[in-house]
């Protein structure tokens, strides 16, 4: 399987939250990173081992429901693809949702994917984070993203 249809097949598992079949075209040894603010969001920064990022993935999924996970490949170099994510999700501990647009990079090797990087505003979502974070503090809550 080429890269490009690796990455597909993936984002379809993903998307329709069959993440067990998404998983099964993350390598053991994959390595992914999710560039962003760790001191506000809990599945924030650098993940190794299938295991580990799966973690993460069950993480960022238990603190949102997802209502819109739109990938789009964007550029395919050999067996690196780049992916657009128009993202809505509803963060449950706060109630408010949370609307943005992301990078991801992903490479490919032998039908699996071995590197994940994400990209995200980071002001955007700091300012988000720290918004709900203070009207949760005024609530008597305390939660990360």
């Amino acid at each position: 399987m080429d890269a490009t249809s690796v990455i597909s097949e993936f984002n379809l598992a993903y998307q329709t939250g069959d993440i067990d079949r998404a998983f099964g075209f993350v390598a053991d040894d994959c390595v992914f990173t999710m560039h962003f603010a760790e001191d506000l969001v809990q599945h924030a920064g650098r993940w190794e081992g299938a295991s580990q990022i799966r973690q993460a993935i069950d993480m960022a999924r238990s603190n949102y429901q997802y209502l819109v996970y739109q990938p789009v490949i964007t550029r395919v170099d050999d067996d690196t693809v780049r992916v657009r994510v128009d993202f809505i999700g509803w963060h449950r501990a706060s109630g408010e949702q949370l609307s943005m647009t992301f990078t991801q990079t992903f490479v490919v090797q032998n039908g699996k994917i071995i590197r994940c990087d994400e990209y995200h505003d980071r002001a955007k979502l700091e300012a988000f984070f720290r918004l709900m974070m203070a009207t949760a503090a005024e609530h008597g809550k305390d939660f990360k993203g």
